[in-house]
């Protein structure tokens, strides 16, 4: 990859820097029309991050376009989760970052079949790793006073499909360094890892501030909620610059 392909994405993600904050001050109080603006803005930063890396790699695998619809859907969660604060929208919201999530694994998958012929979907390590994940969040966040109410099953059901795409990221991550400790080897392994595990990260906060009464929505957690999440996308979308599948 070249110099000015660096530079790229270098500037993608200072403009990340710079709009993350707008949209954090821009929803206080309230959501509004303003702070849908650089959310949007800061989702099609990622979108266009996973383009760019397919353009610059020309990469058009199926692995690659599974990603970019995958980021889509995301663009799209995003925008449904802001536009209206109801249960119906939130739902919505949740649904199509659940979709998005299956694309991402299903990227994952295809490209571990083709770079890794043979391999189990899951192993019996990752699943006891799948069934720990799972539980640990699921009690830590119930603990912690989380009442989702009629929303239970739906964020059940999400929680497991992003403990999935977690487990597999890192997995495929772990069969990519095994392979040979090169430079490309290593930092693909650490975007998929970071990536998924931000995203989750993300989530759980979401769902802190969702579910748990008393929490200052606009404070540090939100901030890191947001953070975490605008990277861990921009993280999985340069993945596209070096997986093929």
């Amino acid at each position: 990859m070249r110099t000015y392909h660096l530079a790229v994405f270098a500037i993608l993600f200072i403009l990340q820097f710079i709009f993350v904050p707008q949209f954090l001050k821009a929803e206080i109080p309230n959501p509004c029309k303003k702070s849908l603006f650089f959310k949007q803005t800061c989702s099609t930063i990622f979108l266009f991050s996973a383009v760019s890396a397919m353009i610059i790699a020309k990469n058009y695998s199926v692995f690659a376009i599974l990603m970019l619809v995958g980021f889509c859907f995301s663009w799209l969660g995003y925008f449904l989760l802001h536009v209206k604060q109801d249960k119906l929208f939130f739902v919505l919201g949740l649904a199509s970052f659940l979709v998005g999530h299956i694309f991402f694994t299903s990227a994952y998958c295809v490209a571990i079949s083709r770079m890794f012929p043979g391999t189990p979907f899951l192993n019996l390590l990752q699943t006891i790793i799948y069934v720990i994940l799972i539980s640990a969040l699921l009690f830590s966040v119930l603990k912690l006073g989380a009442d989702f109410g009629s929303a239970f099953l739906p964020c059940f059901v999400y929680m497991n499909v992003v403990a999935l795409m977690v487990v597999k990221a890192v997995s495929f991550s772990i069969q990519i360094v095994s392979n040979g400790l090169t430079a490309q080897n290593i930092y693909t392994a650490a975007a998929l890892s970071i990536g998924a595990i931000l995203f989750l990260a993300s989530d759980y906060m979401l769902s802190m501030l969702n579910f748990i009464k008393g929490i200052n929505i606009h404070g540090t957690l939100r901030k890191i909620n947001i953070y975490t999440y605008f990277f861990a996308q921009m993280f999985l979308a340069t993945s596209i610059l070096f997986i093929r599948g």
